[in-house]
């Protein structure tokens, strides 16, 4: 961890306005000087704070991840085997230094009686991305999912149960549509999910700018009525007074500035 000596001199300039727009005052100072054993709980309460703990500001760290996949398990009886948890916390790749690019702890489920594997992954998590990310949401615009409707790209691929670390930049390529670069072994699909659902202060500050909104390119939807114009997800925050998610199919040769295609960085089966 970084020293304070190694901040440089604009940065303590910046601390320092920081300060000065506080409400702290000299006499405050002289006290934390005089009693310096008052600025540990002070900085526990800071660290707790999840724009200090969260990486970039955005993205819950991996020890966490794995907390919270594991409630979910156990909650929503999905069967991964807790030496899947066990054997996660043993194998966390290093953390991408690119920006915008997360690791993300993803939960693969086994089908169900007519629910394939991938369509019961996509629904759990999606109900995840919900929870995280406020009560106002839209799907499809507007419309429920189908689950005959909703492909991975690579439709020999089969999930399989269990717990899979992956890297993914969540910038991605801006200006192009889907259907110029993803591939089955580039484009995530239940990482994407998964990303919404454990990093929701990536969906909170997404302002399709700085962070993009995002196409799932792993992913295909199949309606009937647009069989020779294949169309992607694309997850998005809603605007307005209230704070939610949202998850809607395009055409994949759309063009859209301000949408990114995330890819895989490195995966690595637990």
């Amino acid at each position: 961890m970084a020293r304070l000596a190694d901040l440089k001199k604009g940065q303590w300039d910046q601390f320092d306005r920081v300060l000065n727009e506080t409400d702290l005052t000299a006499e405050e100072v002289r006290r934390l000087i005089e009693f310096p054993e008052a600025l540990r709980p002070m900085l526990e309460t800071m660290r707790a704070q999840p724009a200090i703990r969260c990486i970039q500001g955005l993205f819950t760290p991996a020890e966490e991840q794995i907390e919270i996949v594991r409630r979910w398990n156990d909650e929503c009886r999905w069967g991964i085997p807790e030496k899947d948890f066990r054997r996660a916390a043993t194998c966390i790749p290093e953390w991408p230094k690119e920006k915008l690019a997360t690791l993300v702890l993803v939960p693969y489920l086994e089908e169900l009686p007519a629910l394939p594997a991938d369509v019961r992954t996509f629904l759990e998590l999606w109900k995840r991305v919900r929870e995280a990310n406020g009560d106002l949401y839209r799907s499809w615009d507007g419309k429920a999912i189908d689950n005959e409707e909703l492909e991975l790209l690579d439709k020999s691929s089969k999930h399989l149960l269990g717990l899979r670390w992956e890297v993914i930049s969540l910038h991605g390529d801006l200006f192009k549509p889907p259907s110029e670069i993803r591939s089955p072994e580039l484009s995530p699909h239940a990482g994407i999910l998964a990303a919404a659902a454990l990093h929701p202060r990536w969906i909170r500050y997404m302002d399709g700018t700085k962070i993009p909104e995002v196409w799932i390119p792993g992913y295909k939807v199949v309606e009937p009525m647009s069989v020779y114009h294949p169309t992607v997800p694309r997850l998005g925050r809603i605007r307005g007074q209230h704070r939610g998610v949202e998850i809607s199919a395009h055409y994949e040769k759309t063009d859209a500035l301000n949408w990114a295609v995330p890819k895989f960085l490195k995966l690595v089966k637990v």
